[in-house]
């Protein structure tokens, strides 16, 4: 379980195809690379994760067919965003969020203002629309962030300072229209919506 509030930035050290899979390494803060170890889960741009091996700054992890599916592509030298999952009694700064990624979303648009910078992204193909809400929350690239509008299957979020500083969400970065970012809708709003349905499957 993580919260969403991304404190560390990492980078793509490289990828590789192999016969048992698909095995990720990226290249982390040493105090992030510290507090990790085998077994551990990490979110890499929302995306829960398993430590597979921890070597100074590195940390390997094997990816499976479903996430490679269900998440943005991630080349070699791309920064990603890195957290911790939640310990017993951690403050919760940001919302609840599982890591289990949804699908893609794509930037469709970027206002930048004086204070803050809207951001519009269109939801992932297939994923129901009712599991996002205006004042609710989403994670985009492992960000918890808020829903400010929201219009058919796309919807606005409202960047601020503090979350363009620590980042990549930010317009000199990797926020360009066409971007796609992880996505994953608030984990209430999904029992609610199979609670309403009366889907008891």
């Amino acid at each position: 379980m993580f919260a969403g509030i991304i404190k560390h930035l990492g980078r793509v050290a490289k990828v590789e195809a192999g016969a048992d899979g698909t095995r990720l390494e990226l290249e982390v803060p040493a105090a992030f690379a510290a507090q990790a170890e085998p077994g551990a889960s990490v979110a890499v741009n929302g995306c829960c994760l398993t430590v597979a091996a921890v070597a100074a700054a590195r940390l390997s992890f094997n990816l499976g067919t479903t996430t490679q599916q269900r998440t943005a592509p991630l080349p070699a030298g791309a920064q990603v965003h890195l957290e911790h999952s939640l310990r017993a009694g951690d403050p919760i700064d940001g919302h609840m969020v599982a890591g289990h990624v949804d699908g893609v979303a794509t930037l469709a648009a970027v206002e930048s203002g004086t204070d803050s910078t809207v951001a519009a992204f269109d939801l992932p193909p297939g994923l129901d629309a009712r599991l996002v809400a205006v004042r609710g929350s989403v994670a985009v690239g492992g960000v918890s962030l808020t829903v400010a509008a929201l219009a058919g299957r796309r919807f606005e979020v409202q960047l601020i300072a503090a979350t363009m500083e620590r980042t990549m969400l930010r317009p000199d970065a990797a926020l360009a229209p066409g971007a796609a970012f992880n996505f994953e809708a608030d984990m209430l709003a999904r029992y609610a919506l199979r609670a309403k349905a009366g889907d008891e499957t």
